[in-house]
């Protein structure tokens, strides 16, 4: 069993890098597309290409909180440099648990780096103290929050999302799939796993037992003889001409009340290896 700190220091470094890709996507990967012309003379624009801008220099010293975005992320990173020893690649991570004990003055740079970033959250992605966000539990709280936080990055999404109308698009089947995360030292997990069905609004259970992988799908020879050749139970060879397939790697059968995927068109299928 890994030891307590084991435990909390594999969550707390697991946690940082999703707190950065969130931070990442949000002000690097998505909200820069709406600086672009095709949205000139909506409300919002100006707004968005202050804040939001590509950072290759702007004449107009827009992408500020970009920037901002990215001074804390560097920061925030200095937390698991000092947890795992570096950053990226951390090796301290070992089967059993951490190989790296942190001492008094570093758990004291931790608690800096974390009030730093809270600040930033709380004044320009929120508006509001992260207890109240994380206290938002339904569509109603989270528009009287919007009036509340009005002037944050958030609400001016939310202002964009309704204008775009975000909310139409990339809704896909509805159901969303969890393996868990945060692994407690007792085995569970502090967000469990489970599979979300939108349209029976639950959480179903999750038999990882159904989910198996095999070239049945792919453009790979396979033995006919099996109905479920796992490619580590034998060698399999490019197959271009192969009916029936839709993807160009090895596919893992998810179970059917998770994915159904759809075909491709043969044209999409590489004989790159």
């Amino acid at each position: 069993m890994v030891p307590p700190n084991g435990v909390l220091a594999t969550n707390l470094m697991l946690a940082c890098e999703n707190l950065a890709d969130h931070l990442t996507h949000f002000y690097l990967f998505f909200m820069p597309d709406f600086t672009r012309k095709v949205y000139d003379g909506r409300a919002w624009h100006a707004q968005a290409q202050q804040r939001f801008a590509a950072l290759a220099g702007s004449p107009t010293g827009g992408g500020l909180h970009s920037r901002q975005a990215l001074a804390a992320r560097a920061r925030w990173f200095e937390l698991i440099g000092t947890l795992g020893g570096k950053w990226p690649h951390t090796g301290a991570i070992l089967p059993g648990g951490s190989s790296r004990a942190i001492e008094a003055a570093e758990r004291v740079r931790l608690l800096a780096r974390v009030r730093e970033m809270r600040t930033f959250l709380e004044q320009t992605l929120f508006g509001t103290t992260l207890e109240e966000v994380a206290a938002l539990d339904s569509l109603a709280a989270l528009q009287g929050w919007r009036t509340r936080a009005a002037g944050s990055d958030l609400a001016l999404f939310l202002d964009i999302a309704d204008d775009a109308d975000l909310a139409q698009l990339g809704a896909g089947p509805g159901r969303y799939l969890s393996y868990g995360a945060y692994a407690q030292a007792d085995g569970r997990h502090a967000l469990a796993c489970g599979v979300w069905d939108a349209a029976r609004q639950q959480v179903l259970p999750l038999d990882t037992k159904d989910i198996t992988e095999d070239p049945r799908h792919a453009w790979y020879a396979e033995d006919a003889s099996a109905a479920a050749l796992h490619p580590m139970a034998g060698s399999t060879l490019p197959q271009a001409d192969k009916a029936g397939a839709y993807t160009g790697t090895r596919h893992r059968v998810w179970p059917a009340r998770c994915w159904r995927p759809a075909p491709l068109p043969a044209s999409w299928w590489t004989a790159s290896p």
